[in-house]
């Protein structure tokens, strides 16, 4: 059985995948995996950080203890992280599970990171000569210069007026991004947008990294709205209850504005910490957020070619058994 497509003449090791949007239920599945077997790539970009573990819907101790985890809690929350340092870090837990006579199981919720793992991140192919030049040339822009200058060479790397940006479309207000996009269309003969576009085409027609000294492939959970939409309420006010106000606030008062922070949710957790709003505003804000942030993701989890649609209560016996197949 071959789960993602991956033509069977491919010999590489093959490593099983489970990801789906927040509060979906995958951590009650991991209850049921065999701890002297299987151990978990986490594919989360927000638990990698500690003392955020309310938050980031961190998995509990118990769990942990019993179950190997990768790259939970790996972070200070002043520490910044992206996906080219989580494809280096993945890589390097699978082959040590896989040293270990173990088998690794990428399970998680970020499919920007899954598809940078999976299909590999895009390289700008250009001298390093010709990135520096790019790269001086829009230091020295006003950010009005930046972004007139993308609206020219790439105008689809902007979102539309009224629209978030999103994975591959930078918001016209966002100098950084604008800056970074910019760079890459003067560097080569490709634009931004163009890249993004290319690695989607991969991902969706499950073509690997041809570095990539393994091939994934696994399952996306599929939710019902209404049930799912339970759940989330449920966690939210799990979340309040359990102290991510407080959370949040002992964090800030360490640390201050911090990469940490800027995980879902605790703006509005930080409020409560603050007295501006109280805990039922906040149940009712960490439900909303957490609501439209696991449509993006099932969004975009839609698009990974690698990845079977499944329900969770169908998946638990296809789980078990796949596992126990793949096992070293």
């Amino acid at each position: 059985m071959n789960p993602g497509g991956v033509p069977g003449a491919d010999t590489r090791l093959e490593v099983p995948v489970l990801l789906g949007p927040t509060g979906a239920g995958k951590t009650e599945l991991l209850e049921q995996v065999d701890p002297d077997r299987v151990e978990i790539i986490s594919c989360d970009s927000r638990q990698i950080y500690r003392e955020l573990e309310i938050g980031s819907a961190a998995p509990e101790p118990a769990l942990t203890a019993r179950l190997r985890h990768h790259l939970i809690g790996i972070l200070d929350p002043t520490e910044e992280f992206n996906a080219a340092q989580f494809r280096d870090r993945a890589l390097q837990a699978i082959k040590d599970v896989f040293a270990r006579g173990r088998l690794p199981f990428v399970v998680g919720g970020s499919g920007f990171y899954f598809r940078a793992l999976h299909t590999g991140l895009f390289v700008v192919d250009a001298a390093p000569a010709a990135q520096d030049e790019a790269r001086a040339r829009v230091a020295a822009m006003t950010p009005a210069e930046r972004l007139s200058l993308l609206r020219e060479l790439d105008p689809q790397a902007l979102v539309s007026p009224g629209e978030s940006a999103r994975a591959g479309r930078v918001h016209p207000n966002d100098d950084y991004r604008v800056g970074r996009a910019l760079e890459i269309c003067l560097a080569g003969d490709v634009t931004f947008s163009g890249l993004w576009d290319a690695a989607r085409r991969r991902a969706a027609s499950g073509e690997l990294d041809a570095s990539n000294p393994y091939r994934f492939s696994g399952w996306r959970l599929e939710v019902e709205p209404e049930s799912y939409w339970r759940r989330l309420a449920d966690r939210a006010r799990a979340m309040v209850e359990q102290g991510v106000a407080d959370e949040a606030g002992r964090v800030w008062e360490r640390y201050g504005p911090c990469a940490g922070l800027e995980t879902l949710g605790y703006d509005y957790a930080l409020a409560a910490y603050r007295g501006e709003i109280d805990a039922n505003q906040l149940s009712e804000q960490l439900f909303i957020s957490h609501r439209q942030y696991g449509k993006r993701q099932r969004t975009w989890l839609r698009r990974e070619g690698a990845l079977i649609a499944i329900r969770r209560e169908e998946l638990l016996p296809i789980l078990v058994s796949r596992l126990g197949e793949l096992s070293p």
